[in-house]
């Protein structure tokens, strides 16, 4: 789905990958997380977007959830600073 993601699609594709990191499977959870995190490299004008979601699924307190969101944020986003400056503030 990264793929295919740009400035046009990127509020849908970002509804959908946040409706997937709500599941049961901690698999398909992880892969949908992760490309939230994909996605605010791919698509710098997204970057705020994708952290604004990745910080409601920190919201959610489903233990799995967080603790990849967290990865997510802490190991994908600094090599990005167009992310960097959205999470300080």
């Amino acid at each position: 789905m990264i793929r295919i993601a740009n400035e046009k699609n990127v509020d849908q594709l970002l509804s959908e990958l946040k409706e997937y990191a709500l599941e049961v499977d901690m698999d398909f959870v992880r892969r949908a997380v992760r490309a939230i995190g994909q996605c605010a490299i791919k698509i710098d004008g997204a970057a705020s977007k994708c952290v604004n979601v990745l910080l409601e699924l920190i919201n959610t307190k489903v233990n799995y959830v967080v603790q990849e969101a967290i990865v997510v944020i802490k190991v994908s986003f600094p090599a990005s600073n167009s992310v960097s400056k959205y999470l300080s503030s």
